[in-house]
């Protein structure tokens, strides 16, 4: 598994090997599969590509993927942070 240089200081960009698939990626590096595959604009059963990039956060860094009706204030209280934490959103569209 490779990374290139940093996304910046909540995510990394991990280059796809031979033989990779989203769900070795994901317990690899203890990411639910549903949000390692949103961040990245995949389907769950998506394949992957040998050489393709994708985001992977980097250790300790909590993603959550906001809903219709989600405010700040929500996620942060369901996160259990103060909204001042909230640093980064990730557009895939």
């Amino acid at each position: 598994m490779i990374f290139s240089k940093s996304v910046n200081n909540s995510f990394e960009y991990y280059t796809v090997q031979k033989g990779d698939n989203l769900y070795q990626i994901s317990k690899k590096y203890n990411i639910p599969i549903d949000i390692l595959s949103s961040i990245n604009g995949l389907e769950l059963n998506e394949y992957i590509y040998p050489e393709q990039k994708i985001l992977v956060p980097k250790s300790g860094v909590m993603v959550y993927i906001t809903k219709e009706g989600d405010t700040l204030n929500l996620v942060a209280n369901e996160l259990g942070i103060p909204k001042e934490n909230i640093l980064i959103s990730v557009d895939t569209k």
